[in-house]
């Protein structure tokens, strides 16, 4: 069980990471575009 929580944990900040990077992408395209 504890190392099924430990990847969990490692794919749930994965996923994180990734919408984040996404967010500044598109931020950083809007900022382009104005």
């Amino acid at each position: 069980m504890e190392k099924e929580s430990i990847f969990e944990k490692a794919y749930v900040g994965k996923v994180f990471e990734v919408i984040n990077l996404l967010k500044e992408d598109k931020s950083l395209k809007d900022k382009k575009d104005s």
